[in-house]
């Protein structure tokens, strides 16, 4: 699940070593599990983060594409 769940298109899924992907709600794959952690800006945009760091994170819109800004 991904913060903000009650409103985002996407849900977040875990490996065992713990990266994160989005998915779909019918379980189709969006991004690969390269994510440190995701959380939803709102319905259609994820703040995917690679590490701890507030400095290292990009924003996905529902189709998996990075937004530039």
């Amino acid at each position: 699940q991904v913060d903000g769940e009650e409103y985002a298109t996407l849900l977040k899924y875990t490996t065992s070593d713990d990266w994160e992907g989005l998915m779909t709600k019918d379980g189709k794959v969006v991004t690969p599990p390269v994510f440190w952690s995701i959380s939803a800006v709102n319905k259609n945009l994820y703040l995917c983060k690679y590490d701890t760091s507030e400095d290292h994170g990009i924003l996905v819109n529902e189709k998996g594409e990075r937004i530039i800004h």
